[in-house]
């Protein structure tokens, strides 16, 4: 591959600085693995412990969601709970985060940049000349950001079940291609009726990559190392809002062969997302195993690291090095049933709901909002404004779910979260009520800092709790198109025709609240459920119908689990 620009370089330093993960201690234990649980086999009853395990097992604690198991002398073969075998090379192990930090997490990083940039641009198009050329009056814009999710919310859960079978490569740089040239030809529209059809062809595009991208992310990272990067994932998103102000800055003055202001935003947007997809066609692995930049020895460790999280028990190395695929679980019957009737879906369905109406609002109406805080005239100085609080947002989203992670409280770090966008939008309110630029503004910015962490940290919650993977699938999906039914709400929550917008910031207010609720009720619901599962009251759930070897039922429980602990 040729070599990458110096910016491009840096942001790899970054990603290695933010990553860093200490190797794991060398320990050894005899165990049963599910997912991303670990099976305690001394407290299974005897006629429930698979095949080659006894009661002489060491004991194992819970701790984060993830099981550790004390030291011992035996030799076997073991998976952590955090899916990294405790037999790998930590310098072996270093070298492939490091590789696949370098190159997939920073082409799914600049996708999810572009993807944000793309969506968003039509309200920075708006105060650059689009609504007085396409005559947005009334509630014309609010239907044309809607429009967007018709699209969007339906290709949720297919979309996450065709990844698979396509291939990462294929599917994911295909949707970036698309979207980027849908983005660039929304540039020529000269209608209304041009605009909505854009925005239904967008959705259509960028439906499927939310979830394919954490799933994705999924067939190269643990869970334990999923909150960094998920979190830097999601950071890309009030940095391309700060990133859309500064080219509304020049763009937006550009007035050339017909085509003044907001469509060369489009123009240079679309044509640098269809460069993105037609690199990542090339650069892009489906799988560590097929990743072209990974040493054989990477892959092996790699190789043993798929092999845990598809949910098998452990086999020998040596089986697993030489073979060149992982055993995967298939999609059977009753799976979807399954996927959504666990409750854990459904609240976080609720809570992806609120969330998506507060993040998606702020997101795209900013600029209105930012606008009516100047004069109508001021075009450079509201562009400008908007870049502050979205840097903040960006720190923000970076900082918080490092905290996360090292904290392992993911749905208290939710709700202080929240709080802090209360914070946000109430200065909004009160300083809209005043006629206060200065407290709207502040306020913007904890607004900013209390929306954007919300996303990546709901999704991983889900990424890391649901298990084996066509169920996670499903769950992410679920969750993904529950979350996005809240951009009907977010379309209308700003009306350009209501400013100083009072109403919008007293709906998320509301929103805010109800996600501090949510978020301690699931963590509640977490600490009853694990209670039960220590108690044994969910240990009838081990004796699987008859037929089915033990082990296998055992991998299809994953989160149901008697011996699995949610991560809280």
């Amino acid at each position: 591959m040729p070599s990458l620009p110096l910016g491009i370089r840096v942001l790899f330093a970054l990603f290695n600085i933010l990553y860093h993960t200490p190797p794991i201690p060398k320990t050894s234990a005899h165990a049963n693995f599910i997912m991303s649980g670990e099976v305690k086999t001394s407290d299974m009853p005897p006629a429930s412990r698979p095949t080659g395990t006894s009661s002489d097992t060491p004991p194992s604690t819970t701790i984060g969601g993830e099981m550790k198991f004390a030291p011992t002398n035996t030799e076997s073969n073991t998976v952590s709970g955090d899916i990294e075998h405790q037999d790998d090379d930590s310098q072996l192990r270093k070298e492939y985060l490091r590789k696949c930090d370098r190159w997939v997490m920073t082409m799914v990083f600049l996708a999810w940049f572009l993807f944000y940039l793309d969506r968003g641009t039509i309200s920075l198009a708006y105060i650059n000349g689009m609504g007085k050329d396409l005559r947005l009056d009334g509630k014309k814009l609010n239907l044309a950001v809607m429009i967007f999710f018709a699209t969007y919310i339906v290709v949720n859960i297919p979309a996450n079940l065709i990844l698979r079978h396509v291939g990462a490569r294929y599917w994911l740089s295909g949707l970036i291609f698309t979207w980027g040239f849908v983005t660039t030809m929304t540039g020529f529209v000269n209608n209304y009726t041009g605009l909505l059809i854009s925005r239904l062809f967008l959705g259509l595009c960028e439906g499927g990559f939310l979830g394919g991208a954490l799933l994705f992310l999924g067939f190269f990272y643990t869970r334990g190392e999923l909150m960094a990067r998920i979190g830097i994932f999601f950071s890309s998103t009030p940095l391309a809002a700060a990133v859309a102000g500064l080219l509304g800055l020049g763009l937006g003055g550009i007035h050339y062969h017909g085509y003044n202001g907001w469509p060369w935003i489009l123009f240079v947007e679309g044509a640098a997302t269809v460069i993105l997809g037609t690199f990542t066609f090339f650069a892009l692995p489906d799988t560590p195993d097929k990743a072209w930049f990974l040493s054989p020895e990477c892959r092996i460790v790699a190789r043993r690291r798929l092999h845990a999280d598809s949910g098998k028990v452990p086999i020998d190395n040596e089986a697993i090095d030489n073979t060149s695929q992982p055993v995967k679980d298939k999609l059977k019957g009753d799976t979807l049933k399954r996927a959504l009737t666990h409750p854990l879906t459904w609240l976080m369905s609720i809570s992806a709901f609120c969330t998506v109406s507060a993040v998606y609002s702020w997101n795209l109406f900013m600029p209105p909002i930012v606008q009516s805080m100047v004069q109508p005239n001021e075009r450079l100085k509201a562009n400008g404004l908007t870049v502050p609080p979205n840097i903040a947002g960006f720190i923000s989203t970076i900082l918080i779910t490092l905290l996360a992670r090292k904290v392992q409280r993911v749905g208290l770090t939710i709700a202080a979260t929240a709080l802090c966008g209360v914070l946000g939008f109430s200065l909004l309110l009160g300083g809209a009520r005043k006629g206060s630029v200065a407290i709207q503004y502040t306020g913007t910015f904890f607004a900013a800092m209390g929306v954007y962490p919300l996303l990546p940290l709901g999704l991983y919650w889900i990424t890391v709790n649901a298990r084996p993977h066509f169920e996670r699938a499903i769950a992410i999906g679920f969750v993904v198109m529950i979350g996005n039914m809240g951009a009907f709400v977010a379309s209308f929550t700003y009306i350009p025709d209501e400013t100083p917008y009072i109403k919008g910031h007293g709906i998320n207010v509301g929103f805010m609240l109800a996600i501090i609720a949510l978020a301690l009720v699931t963590v509640r619901y977490m600490q009853w459920e694990h209670n039960k599962r220590e108690r044994g009251e969910r240990d009838a759930q081990l004796n699987g119908p008859q037929g089915v070897p033990q082990e296998v039922h055992e991998m299809y429980l994953g989160w149901r689990h008697p011996r699995f602990r949610y991560v809280m």
